[in-house]
């Protein structure tokens, strides 16, 4: 199941309205229907999955503004809106068996069809400065908010047998979920950057951050929205759960770098880089539910940011027939995301028992690690003569967990 049918166009203009003005605009539009999903752990067995409609629609604009004065070298605005969507079709082609007290009961989830809409937009501001001869400086602010929409429907069939394996009665239900309560993940950030050259340009620094405001904010999520029994609404339906309730979190975030290019001769390099980075938790982080009858896969709403510190060491070298990349680096991760088992606590919200709650066996995204990175890579190049090339790479990655001492 990997046929697939895509049509893209594009299209970019540029005008200039003045002197050292530059205008820019550009659309993408790529679709395809009838994409084929090959079969693996999502999909195992006889299962069949692919997406009926899948697409993507980008508009990106900037306007630019050059030799402003003596320091102030450009000065440039962008903005961009970018909407993706995801209709799923998935046949499980397989049977839940459920003993009874008079027999059993055999549940056929006959189609199941997932829909997923993102958008996102976002602009920023950028110049660039000239401070000196050997002294070039970046900074700006940027915004950007990305919007999810979720649902997915289920068309089940529900045979109930008696002792000698006859069916006495069949229920056609339709069950309509939200898989990601609607939800927004927002960034607001500061940027800057400084580049300065010294010793007769021998010697390059580097140094740069950004600092980011994010903001996430969802609406109630509940495991189950309708439920249809032959042909029948049943509103409210009955215990109804309450996922995720309705909330607002934020985060402050930072990051930074630092680094050196030292020349040791005209075709051999040096380098050496030290930074902070962060990586903010994504809403599927946050909002997974994924129910697996007896336990669940959750997601939290007040997941903190990953964090790291590196280091890396570098030599580049670039002869007329000759060429090499290596480093060597050392990564510290702190506040790492992983899947932790625990108790979903939730509320029913419909039902006899409105209001109460209960719990059930999940494994729960958390910030509970921290790992220890390290290892070195390259890559290298060497013409043998002038028609043959001969390339070679490696890497070595060792990991640790710095918490359990593994």
């Amino acid at each position: 199941n990997s046929q697939f049918a895509s049509n893209n166009v594009a299209a970019k203009i540029g005008v200039k309205p003045f002197d050292n003005h530059l205008f820019k605009l550009q659309y993408q539009n790529n679709w395809a229907t009838d994409v084929g999903i090959p079969g693996g752990a999502a999909f195992p067995g006889p299962a069949e999955a692919r997406y009926t409609d899948i697409g993507r629609q980008l508009l990106a604009t900037s306007y630019e503004i050059k030799n402003i004065g003596d320091r102030l070298s450009s000065l440039e605005i962008r903005y961009f809106t970018q909407y993706i969507n995801r209709d799923v079709e998935m046949i499980p082609n397989a049977v839940t068996i459920v003993p009874l007290p008079t027999g059993e009961q055999h549940i056929t989830p006959e189609l199941i069809v997932p829909i997923g809409n993102h958008l996102t937009h976002g602009a920023q501001l950028q110049s660039n400065w000239d401070l000196g001869e050997h002294n070039s400086l970046i900074a700006g602010v940027d915004f950007w908010s990305r919007k999810i929409t979720t649902e997915r429907t289920k068309f089940i069939k529900v045979e109930v047998l008696n002792g000698s394996g006859a069916i006495v009665k069949t229920n056609e239900l339709e069950r309509g979920e939200t898989p990601i309560p609607e939800s927004t993940f927002g960034s607001t950030g500061v940027f800057i950057q400084d580049e300065t050259q010294l010793f007769n340009e021998n010697l390059r620094l580097i140094v740069g951050g950004r600092m980011d405001l994010i903001r996430v904010q969802n609406a109630t999520g509940y495991d189950i929205d309708y439920l249809v029994v032959n042909g029948v609404m049943n509103d409210p339906p009955p215990n109804q759960r309450i996922t995720f309730e309705e909330g607002v979190e934020h985060n402050i975030s930072w990051s930074a770098n630092a680094g050196l290019v030292q020349k040791l001769s005209v075709d051999t390099d040096l380098s050496f880089t030290l930074s902070r980075s962060f990586r903010a938790a994504s809403l599927e982080e946050r909002f997974k539910y994924i129910d697996l009858g007896n336990f669940v896969r959750l997601g939290d709403p007040g997941l903190q940011p990953e964090s790291a510190y590196s280091a890396d060491l570098g030599l580049r070298i670039w002869k007329k027939k000759f060429n090499l990349q290596a480093d060597v680096f050392v990564n510290s991760i702190s506040n790492m995301i992983v899947e932790t088992p625990g108790e979903f606590i939730y509320t029913l919200n419909t039902g006899p028992l409105e209001g109460s709650t209960d719990t059930i066996p999940a494994l729960i995204n958390a910030n509970v690690s921290k790992a220890l990175l390290y290892g070195f890579d390259f890559g290298m190049q060497y013409n043998v003569w002038s028609r043959l090339v001969v390339y070679a790479s490696g890497a070595y990655v060792r990991g640790l967990d710095t918490e359990e001492d593994v």
